[in-house]
């Protein structure tokens, strides 16, 4: 990093660059591993790249950037928020998405094998997935990953952008998640997640 501003241009061309070289087998690796050891930045790339699936220069042109450019501070506010809250709302933010896959920080430097829990919470879920709110699914996660309400959140919604965990009526499949990042669902409580999976409780 320099204390050069960055164009917006400049950080889309980054962005897929950035998405062109990512391998997702190994992202679920790291995802998996920060999911049962707290790291929000494992959880947090892997939430990025499943959410630009499909990103255009054009539909990354649409996403918001708080000013015109980028510097070296705003870089550091955003590296900030990806290690304590691993993205959350600002997801959506093109200087939260640069710093989040774009910047290499050395915590990672080998493979980890995280623990593939993922399939057995799956198959949990469908279990009683008719009768499940958005409250009974973070129950269910607990049972695999300790963490928070908000760490728990954050994980859920890398598993719904990834198509994991799938949301009725609601298919991620060829589509660029953060167009519906302003389609609400009518439970009010449900907005406080990200789209898709803000759309999961339909009942009660």
């Amino acid at each position: 990093m320099t204390n050069e501003s960055i164009s917006k241009a400049q950080i889309i061309t980054a962005i897929l660059e950035k998405l062109n070289s990512l391998d997702d087998s190994i992202l679920h690796k790291y995802f998996t591993y920060g999911t049962t050891h707290k790291n929000y930045c494992f959880i947090s790339e892997y939430a990025s790249y499943h959410y630009l699936a499909n990103a255009t220069k054009k539909s990354l042109n649409t996403l918001d950037l708080y000013s015109p450019e980028l510097i070296l501070s705003d870089i550091i506010d955003w590296i900030f928020a990806k290690i304590i809250a691993g993205g959350g709302i600002n997801r959506y933010n093109l200087g939260y998405l640069y710093a989040d896959l774009v910047i290499e920080l050395p915590y990672k430097k080998e493979i980890i094998e995280g623990e593939n829990w993922d399939e057995t919470f799956i198959l949990k879920v469908n279990e009683k997935r008719e009768d499940m709110k958005l409250s009974d699914l973070a129950s269910t996660l607990k049972q695999f990953c300790k963490g928070d309400k908000y760490f728990i959140q954050t994980i859920l919604e890398a598993l719904s952008y990834s198509g994991i965990l799938m949301v009725d009526n609601h298919s991620v499949e060829n589509k660029f998640i953060p167009d519906y990042r302003n389609e609400l669902s009518p439970h009010f409580y449900a907005n406080e997640w990200t789209y898709p999976l803000r759309f999961w409780s339909k009942k009660k």
